[in-house]
């Protein structure tokens, strides 16, 4: 298993940041490598929740479903994924002094299609890569 942990401080509410990032909508606007995600419940930011995905890792794309596996409105949501990559993500935001700090957290498994094809450690920079590009683009988002 491998893990992306990412904190930022963004100039906006707990509840403005969590109600942007529990609309998957949004999520392809923010997330690089998310190419496009579809069939979504009607049932949007809570637990049971589920939708498909297509994501792109290392250059190869993966198909899968995700399932919103918990959810509190203006502090977290996690979801998990299945299919081409085995994946949890978490958001949760904590209201501070300068602004609101949002923790993003991904622990998945590195796709089997992809081991022998790509170094590993190649693989995890680029995903941090990816993950950092979702930071800027999410604060660029939400402070605008």
């Amino acid at each position: 298993m491998s893990q992306i942990k990412k904190i930022i401080t963004i100039n906006a509410s707990p509840e403005t940041i969590m109600e942007y990032v529990s609309d998957v909508n949004n999520h392809p606007a923010f997330i690089p490598p998310l190419k496009s995600i579809s069939n979504i419940d009607e049932r949007v930011s809570t637990v049971g929740t589920t939708w498909d995905w297509t994501f792109v890792m290392a250059g190869i794309e993966f198909v899968g479903k995700s399932e919103a596996i918990k959810y509190e409105a203006g502090k977290v949501l996690s979801y998990k994924t299945t299919g081409g990559i085995v994946s949890t993500f978490t958001y949760s935001v904590e209201a501070g002094e300068d602004g609101t700090q949002l923790t993003m957290e991904v622990v998945y498994e590195t796709p089997e299609s992809l081991v022998g094809k790509a170094n590993l450690a190649a693989i995890e920079k680029i995903n941090s890569e990816s993950a950092e590009a979702a930071e800027e683009n999410i604060k660029a988002i939400l402070e605008n």
